[in-house]
């Protein structure tokens, strides 16, 4: 909780916002509350997103349902506590049902301060799970800039084999556009002929248990592209996990440009 609780009741009885300020001194609670009693003066009050809204179910001329839909169109996440001095549990569970976090009886405020505490809280692990959310679409954004900046063929594949991502040079590579790859099996990318050894071969690495940390191997075999040509190509298999679950990165390689341009690279030793 904020040293300063923030907060916007809702409440055209003074006595009744009396009362809850009442229960919240009587909490040690430090707060400071600005006090609307209508749809206009609520409206001018969300004009910056609150910290904390409490607010009366029923007012002369509108309602703490009718304020909820007002402050969730603007703000979806703000804490939001009804208070009535009478409730049905339909009527509860109506507005939890709409977005409230929380409902109290005016002469139960005893739940006051936990329901305080659990709606800030709520709040926060939302915005963590955004913090973190937007850290990893940074990470993806990233690393997809990285890999499509590579000269090789990179994908992404999952246990079963299915292809979960793929490079702009592997893409050139197969002729593949990703919406019309991603999902299909890695054989697909693989000569007919050579299906079945990389199969096996892939499901002997899947079951390796044998290597602690990241496990890699290396086949030879023939890829195929989407016009159904073949080409001879390496592929580098590295295990990973990525939030408890396994992936397999492949790195492609034709080894006849390799050899190439490893022989390019051993005469322009030989010249300097």
């Amino acid at each position: 909780m904020p040293e300063i609780l923030k907060i916007l009741l809702l409440e055209d009885r003074l006595e009744d916002a009396l009362l809850i300020e009442r229960q919240l001194k009587n909490e040690k609670t430090q707060f400071v509350v600005e006090r609307v009693q209508d749809r206009e003066s609520f409206n001018t009050a969300i004009a910056t997103e609150p910290i904390l809204v409490l607010a009366d179910y029923k007012l002369p001329g509108f309602s703490g349902l009718e304020a909820l839909q007002l402050l969730r169109t603007k703000y979806p996440h703000a804490p939001f506590i009804l208070i009535s001095g009478q409730i049905g549990e339909e009527l509860a569970a109506d507005a939890i049902k709409q977005g409230a976090d929380d409902y109290l009886l005016k002469d139960r405020l005893v739940r006051l301060l936990p329901a305080i505490n659990s709606a800030l809280e709520k709040k926060r692990n939302f915005q963590e799970r955004e913090r973190l959310d937007q850290e990893v679409r940074e990470q993806t954004a990233f690393i997809e800039t990285v890999l499509n900046n590579l000269g090789d063929g990179v994908l992404t594949l999952l246990e079963n084999g299915s292809i979960s991502s793929i490079n702009l040079a592997a893409q050139n590579l197969f002729r593949y556009q990703t919406p019309q790859i991603i999902g299909k099996h890695f054989k697909t990318l693989i000569a007919r002929n050579s299906q079945d050894q990389f199969q096996s071969s892939f499901g002997r690495f899947v079951l390796r248990d044998d290597i602690t940390g990241g496990k890699r191997a290396v086949n030879e075999t023939v890829g195929q592209r989407k016009d159904g040509t073949t080409f001879p190509m390496e592929i580098r298999i590295n295990e990973m996990t990525l939030r408890s679950e396994r992936r397999f990165v492949i790195v492609i390689q034709d080894p006849v440009r390799q050899r190439l341009s490893t022989r390019l690279q051993l005469k322009k030793e030989a010249v300097s």
